[in-house]
């Protein structure tokens, strides 16, 4: 950005040199015979131009609009690059607007002059000089600060004015020259003000309302009565102590017409000391920002200071909200960097809405510490407010003493309160005291490069004071405030704070001065949530253990502006989200606003002063912007594939059925429910979904209990569903970060958060499969028994084979590929702890791989008697039994740890053999497949290899094992492959 000083060009960079040319031009319009009428820069072409047209109000409301954008249709290419989108010439003085400005200089030199010939006034305004002046003096360099020492008191101050020999003489003029240029500006606010309330109530101009203010003010608003206000910039203070001469007051009456037609943009550019060209005063600014000034801004932070806390709120975001007589005092404070430019484009965004009901107004207070900014801007845009609140009354249909009456007591009664928060009944008001601010906006542009996140986190931690219970803070800063390696110093932050919103421009180019990271941070109210724990049900408090979970809504913008203009869209498209969709319902959203800007939302949380989502840039991440733009593209909420009830609304109908069930009656309306879908809520930062047949709900249910964990039932919406798919993608890295996401914040809202969770829309689609040559998946279909009867060599053989087709039909046939991989991923899984003893059933080797059987069937063997490793007893005397078939064997192990195998017929055991572990699991083996046969056969005909011959093929089992481990792995390679690239395509 080009840096130009003033107020009013809330246009872009490329019209900055141009700006500034026709300004240094402009003191000549008067000598053209100019029109009165508004001025506006395509004025002159729309005798050319039939197809654009323009709006003129002459009333001069700075919420004029152009049809269609600039450059109009016709208009030659040499022409096309004066123009920029969107601006109108707000901030080209009118002849109108030059006469008052006139006016207003004639003001400053007044009042320089009556300074210079000064030698005091009262002792109370003399003070307030000195303070002033050595307030001056400090932003003064070292050595002009010398000059100054021996000015300490009043009389220092006027003898140095006047002493022509004093060293100090050349920064007391400059400081003159400053000070005598706000006391206009005070006066100019003033004077406004009165010929818009004449305006407004009908009043008679009179020059002596301008040079007897206070009493005009009196009369309107009756002392003591029920339209009297207060407001501290019309007391006594530094700057009000200026009357004009009756000459002065009498141009006044001549052109209180051109004041009523001013815009916001040329009041605040000729209020504004830069607006001097023809001076060489200094008035250091260089902290102005066409980008912040720029009405589009400003009604970004409107909408975050007044819609956002409403859509967190409401179930339904409806604005204006209802209310009976004034609309809502909402006292506002703007502190920081750019602070002249935030105050035009708030008052830009204030006027563009003016004539839209409110059901709350923003109670704007402007100020800094520093000398240039001091009290001056406060009390300029104070005076401004109440200019404003003449102008919006007519639009809220209030009466205009009524409504600055009742608005500029409701600001003053929220000075800061004692600590038993006792309120002022008598209509007292201690202008010391200070204002405890409901929103609060600081603007931290300018940042130390030596550790900029400490200097962040102090300049929060100093707000909190000035904040009241439960109010806003919005911060605007180029530093982020989640940094992992600090989260102990945003835990302090926390304490004070709670941040409920976060909106991120770091990608957005084009932007100017706007900073890359607002926080939108809520103070808490230690008191009520010290009330509300005492509230807690006992019997919860179990999970008060866990660490506090806390969401963050996340707005992100990127791609880049060509225009600052085009900020407008990043406006209405947080408008349009706020109308558009449930805060307690919506997880991630993503919307292409323009063909070079996305804007996105998800679900953040934050603990223990971290993110819960990871922030960096990585690819593979759901938060990257291309990854999130992607995923929302290629998913479908999963109400879209499922109905979802919650359980706990059924559990009386099992209750009422449990009667049936005792009688023998099959009467179950509740199994309407295909599926039900679990959500452990254990761990904040790992919320894992599952889902089971929904006959094993009462199983489930009482294994795992209500305390953690939350039950809804699943009806199909589409017929042709996979149900391993989804558990697949619950279990996957991307759907994890998609849970979190969604699911974060909680055990509240979780049905509505599940209805909008995000699910592949391959998941749903019906593929044509008449193609598919299945004999090349034969390995992919095969069960669990077959896969642990095949060599690894063979697998591997089979597996390569497949996988080379699959990899070829992949785009063709996702959905189909997709669930042969879960299939096959599931079987291997199942197998691989049969072979490792992992699984729940009960392990039973199957020794008729190839790579088992073969070497077994080489070992030498020995029959079960006699046999030095295997003891014979017989549990049954009568010798006829033997003769038996075999029914059923058991295994078990005995009082000295012996193991021992059970030979049972039907009526009952016959023999037991007791022998070391890896001859018993073989002997069941063999035994469980050779049932029906005679007992005495099988123990004349059975002989055995040695146990340490046995179990050193065994070891042949690790082989199977890892071949397993390695074909699941490929498998959810392959299966993660698919699935990230249909979301991310």
């Amino acid at each position: 950005m080009t840096k130009t000083h003033g107020f009013g060009k809330n246009c872009d960079s490329k019209i900055d040199k141009h700006t500034q040319v026709n300004n240094d031009k402009s003191w000549n319009f008067g000598s053209l015979g100019l029109s009165k009428r508004t001025f506006f820069a395509n004025s002159w072409l729309q005798a050319d131009n039939p197809l654009g047209s323009v709006k003129t109000d002459n009333s001069g409301e700075s919420y004029t609009e152009i049809e269609g954008l600039l450059p109009p249709q016709g208009i030659s290419r040499d022409l096309e690059r004066f123009f920029i989108p969107g601006w109108k010439g707000e901030s080209l003085f009118s002849k109108s607007a030059l006469a008052v400005k006139k006016l207003k200089d004639q003001v400053w030199n007044e009042s320089k002059t009556i300074i210079k010939k000064s030698y005091g006034f009262s002792r109370s305004i003399d003070l307030n000089i000195l303070n002033e002046f050595h307030s001056f003096a400090k932003t003064l360099s070292e050595r002009e600060r010398e000059l100054t020492i021996q000015i300490k008191t009043a009389a220092d101050f006027w003898k140095n004015l006047h002493d022509k020999n004093s060293v100090a003489q050349e920064v007391i003029a400059r400081f003159i020259d400053i000070y005598s240029f706000r006391v206009a500006t005070v006066y100019f606010y003033k004077a406004r003000f009165i010929i818009i309330l004449c305006d407004k109530l009908g009043i008679p101009m009179d020059a002596k309302y301008f040079t007897n203010h206070n009493n005009f003010l009196m009369k309107v608003f009756q002392k003591g009565g029920s339209q009297d206000f207060v407001c501290e910039s019309l007391r006594p203070n530094v700057y009000n102590w200026f009357s004009p001469s009756q000459e002065i007051a009498q141009k006044f009456v001549k052109v209180n017409q051109d004041i009523l037609k001013l815009n916001v943009s040329q009041v605040m550019k000729m209020t504004s000391p830069q607006s001097e060209l023809n001076t060489d005063m200094k008035f250091d600014d260089d902290q102005y920002s066409h980008a912040v000034s720029h009405k589009s801004f400003g009604l970004f932070v409107n909408s975050i200071l007044i819609f956002f806390p409403l859509w967190e709120k409401l179930t339904k975001f409806e604005y204006p909200q209802k209310v009976t007589g004034f609309p809502k005092v909402l006292n506002t404070k703007f502190e920081g960097d750019h602070l002249r430019s935030l105050c035009h484009s708030h008052w830009l965004a204030q006027e563009n809405n003016a004539h839209f009901k409110w059901s709350e107004i923003l109670c704007s207070d402007f100020s800094n510490e520093e000398f240039g900014n001091s009290s001056f801007i406060k009390i300029c845009q104070e005076l401004q407010f109440l200019s404003f609140l003449a102008r919006l009354a007519q639009y809220q249909g209030q009466e205009v003493q009524t409504m600055i009456s009742s608005v500029m007591k409701a600001k003053y009664n929220a000075q800061k309160r004692d600590s038993n928060d006792q309120l002022n009944f008598l209509g007292q008001y201690d202008f010391n005291q200070s204002i405890s601010y409901d929103k609060f906006v600081y603007n931290l542009h300018n940042l130390p490069k030596k550790n900029p996140h400490h200097y962040l986190v102090t300049q929060l931690n100093g707000l909190k004071d000035k904040i009241s219970k439960e109010g806003y803070l919005l911060v605007s800063t180029n530093q982020k405030l989640f940094v992992p390696s600090q989260s102990q110093r945003v835990d302090q932050v926390l304490k004070s704070f709670k941040v409920i919103a976060s909106f991120n421009f770091e990608k957005l180019e084009g932007k100017g001065e706007v900073c890359n990271y607002f926080y939108l941070l809520k103070k808490r109210n230690l008191f009520k949530e010290k009330t509300e724990f005492f509230k807690i049900d006992p019997m919860s408090l179990t999970s008060m253990a866990q660490t506090k979970e806390e969401i963050v809504h996340t707005f992100r913008w990127s791609g880049e502006l060509s225009q600052f203009h085009q900020f407008e869209s990043v406006t209405n498209g947080l408008k349009d989200f706020f109308d558009q969709k449930n805060s307690h319902s919506v997880s991630l959203y993503q919307k292409n606003l323009l063909a070079n800007l996305d804007f996105e939302y998800h679900q953040d949380a934050v603990i223990e002063g971290k993110l819960l989502s990871n922030s960096n840039d990585s690819s593979d991440k759901v938060t990257h912007p291309q990854f999130f733009k992607n995923l929302t593209q290629s998913c479908l909420p999963f109400d879209h594939f499922f109905t979802i009830e919650s359980l706990e609304e059924h559990d009386d109908q099992y209750s009422a059925n449990f009667s049936h069930d005792l009688l023998g009656i099959d009467f179950r309306p509740n199994q309407k429910f295909s599926h039900v879908l679990v959500v452990d809520l254990r761990n904040t930062t790992n919320v894992i979904l599952d889902i089971y047949p929904f006959d094993v709900y009462k199983a489930k249910k009482e294994e795992l209990g209500n305390a953690f964990y939350q039950y809804f039932g699943l009806t199909q919406k589409i017929a042709h569903l996979n149900i391993n798919l989804f558990r697949e993608y619950f279990n996957s890295s991307i759907g994890k970060q998609v849970i979190q996401l969604t699911l974060n914040g909680g055990a509240k809202k979780i049905k509505s958060k599940l209805s909008t969770f995000l699910i592949p829309k391959v998941f749903g689609r019906k593929e044509d499969i008449s193609s598919i040559d299945f004999k090349k998946l034969a390995l992919f279909q095969s069960d669990v028994d077959e896969l642990l009867r095949m060599h690894p060599d063979e697998i591997n053989f089979q597996f390569e084979q497949s996988m080379s087709y699959l990899r070829r039909q992949q785009h063709e046939t996702p959905w189909l590929v997709m669930g042969l991989l879960t299939h096959f991923k599931h079987n291997v899984t199942k197998a691989q702890n049969k072979v490792s003893g992992n699984s729940t059933v009960i392990n039973k080797k199957d020794y008729r791989n190839p790579l088992i059987s073969g070497p077994l069937q080489q070992l030498e063997t020995y029959p079960l008697h006699p046999n030095d490793e295997v003891f014979l007893d017989f549990e049954t005397s009568n010798r006829h039994e033997l003769e038996s078939p075999l029914a059923y064997v058991k295994t078990g192990i005995d009082e000295m740890d012996n193991q021992w195998i059970q030979l049972c017929s039907t009526n009952g055991p016959i023999a037991k053999l007791f022998a070391p572990t890896e001859t018993i699991e073989f002997l069941e083996f063999l035994l469980s497949n050779v049932a029906g046969t005679q007992i005495s056969v099988i123990l004349k005909s059975l002989s055995l290899p040695k146990a340490e011959d046995i179990k050193f093929i065994l070891k042949n089992f690790e082989v199977i094992s890892e071949t397993l481990e390695n074909l699941n792995d490929h498998t959810q390679s392959l299966l993660q492959e698919i699935m990230t690239k249909n979301l991310n395509s």
